[in-house]
């Protein structure tokens, strides 16, 4: 076979081998978008102190993302036990602010102040010392995490039955905000005001929540002439992001909850 004879069948071959696909591709109708995959959701978790796949940490951890706290309406700290395996409240005679929770059967002897937790509350790595007031309103968060089982190497004391890792939404450079207002029985009414406010462009920003819930006593308590169990409860938290260079953030937070209610006696007034 001479030289030219060769390249001929060289060229013939390699005709033949892309030929068939490009002939397919011209023929082949326009292919419909394919949907979107419907597998499991990617879930990020801090439970060791850094952002991890949940897949990856060796910890015994249920999640809540923003749209499940919202789906569930998890609205205070309370609701995470009525959502969460192996984590339990019991009730005390101060109010709805304050909890005793136990991890696994883990639980503190009581409420009072020369009494250590069993269960650490740490929102946006603060921890929440005393039960007084853990009952923290569950308003624009980002995610929540029930940790169960010995968190002291990572997260320190007082959390020996586990801890509940909170994490809220940050200021943005966007402007943005929301507002709900709900009515309902026993002439219950809350409200949630949230307002994301940029105040120089990619360097500085705040952002603002608000919320109130407050409804009627579920009982009347004859001694007292009060409701029982009625609830008017405010939290409110600013916060500020800063970023002072391109590898230099600051976060910045405040926040305040109060509530009043009046809760059934555990002391027997009389007996008849």
């Amino acid at each position: 076979m001479t030289n030219s004879s060769w390249k001929s069948a060289l060229c013939a071959g390699v005709s033949l081998v892309f030929l068939p696909s490009i002939a397919s591709a011209q023929a082949a109708p326009q292919a419909a978008p394919q949907a979107a995959p419907t597998g499991l959701e990617e879930v990020i978790v801090t439970a060791q102190r850094r952002e991890e796949r949940l897949a990856d940490v060796p910890v015994a951890v249920t999640a809540f993302g923003a749209r499940e706290l919202e789906r569930r309406q998890i609205a205070d700290v309370r609701a995470l036990t009525e959502n969460a395996p192996s984590i339990t409240f019991t009730a005390t005679p101060y109010g709805n602010n304050d909890l005793i929770l136990a991890i696994r059967g883990v639980a503190p002897g009581g409420v009072l102040p020369n009494v250590d937790q069993a269960v650490g509350t740490y929102v946006d790595g603060i921890y929440y010392a005393r039960p007084e007031g853990s009952n923290l309103a569950m308003v624009d968060i980002a995610s929540a995490e029930v940790l169960r089982g010995p968190q002291g190497t990572l997260f320190g004391r007082n959390t020996i039955g586990g801890a509940l890792n909170i994490t809220t939404n940050k200021p943005t450079y966007d402007f943005g905000g929301s507002l709900k207002l709900g009515y309902g029985n026993y002439n219950a009414i809350s409200g949630t005001g949230v307002v994301n406010l940029p105040i120089i462009a990619d360097k500085l920003a705040a952002r603002l929540v608000y919320s109130h819930v407050e409804h009627d006593g579920y009982g009347y308590n004859p001694t007292l002439a009060s409701d029982v169990a009625d609830q008017n409860d405010d939290y409110i938290r600013a916060s500020l992001r800063a970023d002072l260079t391109s590898r230099m953030r600051l976060d910045v937070s405040f926040d305040h909850y109060a509530g009043a209610n009046h809760q059934p006696l555990w002391v027997l007034n009389a007996y008849l």
